[in-house]
């Protein structure tokens, strides 16, 4: 059996389906409130980096991607110190 999947950005309407997806998949309300903590920071949250794969146009899986500073620490090239901008995945879900 093979199932198809679409990945795209999530939309306006995807938010409480996947605040249940992420319930269900965690078990537990921290992740979901987690995210909702991301989605209100307009510095973790990023416009278009929230993911969603659909089977029949229903979310089954999450991916998201928040900004992650690096320590600080001597630039390869310079030999001064740098603080380095990074994407790291958090929140993943996907439908138990």
């Amino acid at each position: 059996m093979s199932i198809t999947w679409k990945t795209r950005a999530e939309t306006s309407a995807d938010i409480e389906p996947i605040r249940e997806l992420t319930r269900r998949a965690f078990g537990r309300q921290f992740e979901v409130d987690f995210l909702d903590a991301l989605r209100a920071d307009p510095v973790a949250w990023i416009d278009g980096l929230s993911f969603v794969a659909t089977v029949n146009d229903e979310p089954v899986a999450h991916a998201l991607l928040t900004p992650a500073m690096s320590a600080r620490r001597p630039s390869c090239l310079s030999g001064r110190s740098r603080c380095c901008r990074r994407t790291s995945v958090k929140a993943r879900a996907v439908r138990p």
